[in-house]
């Protein structure tokens, strides 16, 4: 079935793929081993994992592997990132349905308020800060939340419509493609407010978005079958 997105598990992986149809979520190991499969009730929109709990997302509901835990509440609950709270495992829920974002408990499976995130939230990220990072692609904008019952910190302009986000910690840089106009930028984000280092042309239509966290090299593909591109910004002279 399609995959839906990939997600690192963990340093080495495995690597976790949730599938549309049929609902399942796949665990490719990086060592050359079997993948293996767990099948769910539903069609699998994404994944995280947070310590030794598997969460997965069927759209309208999380699902807790292991625990059969289902969390309800949401309406297209998209992207799934461990929250670097305390208190137990906690993770943050971009739900696109209503553009908004929850704090999940998966101990006890509460949820917090959920807090608008502009009006087309796409995608979603976390810092070494504790923030939640999101593109409001409708809106032009780059909001950060943080809390366990979600506050928004920080807006920043983003015209181009923002869709695709990645995170370097090493370098407190996040990587958005700008779908309208196909590009991607580097904002530093360890200040303030963020800040345009960096920016560059892209292949068309760059809905995803991927940062090598030793090298610094930035990996942008294509929805619309125009490739793949790999950036060396240490290497680019602007």
């Amino acid at each position: 079935g399609s995959a839906a997105d990939l997600v690192l598990a963990a340093d080495g992986g495995p690597l976790l793929v949730p599938i549309t149809t049929p609902g399942s979520l796949v665990r490719v190991p990086l060592d050359g081993g079997t993948p293996s499969r767990t099948d769910l009730a539903g069609s699998a929109h994404g994944t995280a994992t947070v310590g030794d709990l598997t969460v997965v997302s069927l759209g309208d509901r999380l699902v807790v592997l292991g625990g059969n835990r289902l969390i309800p509440g949401f309406i297209d609950a998209t992207r799934l990132v461990p929250a670097g709270t305390r208190g137990g495992p906690k993770i943050w829920v971009l739900d696109r349905g209503r553009s908004a974002v929850t704090v999940v408990d998966l101990a006890t499976g509460e949820t917090s308020p959920a807090l608008r995130a502009g009006d087309g939230a796409a995608g979603a990220v976390a810092d070494r800060f504790g923030r939640l990072l999101v593109t409001d692609t409708r809106d032009g904008e780059l909001l950060a939340f943080a809390g366990d019952i979600p506050v928004l910190r920080q807006r920043f302009p983003l015209p181009g419509a923002p869709y695709g986000l990645a995170y370097d910690g090493r370098r407190d840089l996040v990587w958005v493609t700008l779908t309208g106009r196909d590009e991607v930028v580097g904002l530093g984000v360890a200040g303030g407010e963020p800040v345009i280092i960096h920016r560059f042309p892209t292949v068309h239509q760059p809905d995803a978005v991927a940062v090598d966290p030793v090298s610094g090299r930035v990996v942008v593909v294509s929805a619309s079958g125009a490739g793949l591109q790999v950036i060396d910004p240490g290497r680019v002279v602007q």
